[in-house]
């Protein structure tokens, strides 16, 4: 089986980032792939939330974003504390059929592989000062999708030949 293409978001589990917009995005990019495909399947997409889990208030949060993920119909797996490489190689039962895989507290070696792999990055926080997460991105080679407004606007992402 091919290896999927590989959507990653590097982020907290905090509330701010948004993550359950981007589980409800993806559900809708699923739905779109298989509706237009035809009798061609379309190709294995797999989205991976990557990001620290703080404290006590962080596991709830991912508690939820994981019921979410159910309610959108999505299948889904906890990297917690299994090797990422597993995951994504298929040596896990429930990776190779997941769609969403939620990555807390990953070790450096495990984001580098992520960012190595990634085809593209997401990031939904709404008026985010900075967005190191989107500066990992793009240090890694990874196009950003963004939202557009404070520091990946005004900061990161430039026009071509513009400098911030």
């Amino acid at each position: 089986r091919a290896a999927p293409l590989l959507l990653l978001s590097v982020a907290q589990f905090r509330p701010e980032k948004d993550h359950a917009l981007q589980l409800k995005a993806f559900a809708a990019l699923l739905r779109r792939a298989s509706a237009s495909a035809g009798d061609t399947p379309p190709p294995r997409l797999l989205l991976v939330l990557a990001g620290a889990v703080r404290h006590e208030q962080d596991a709830a949060r991912l508690a939820a974003l994981a019921a979410l993920a159910t309610s959108l119909g999505l299948r889904h797996a906890t990297a917690d504390g299994r090797d990422v490489r597993e995951l994504l190689g298929g040596g896990a039962e429930e990776a190779e059929e997941a769609e969403v895989v939620f990555a807390p507290n990953l070790r450096r070696p495990e984001l580098l592989l992520l960012l190595g792999r990634a085809q593209v990055g997401l990031h939904t926080m709404w008026n985010e000062h900075f967005g190191i997460g989107v500066v990992e991105l793009m240090a890694a080679g990874v196009p950003p999708v963004a939202h557009a407004s404070g520091g990946p606007l005004l900061d990161i992402v430039k026009p071509r030949g513009e400098v911030g």
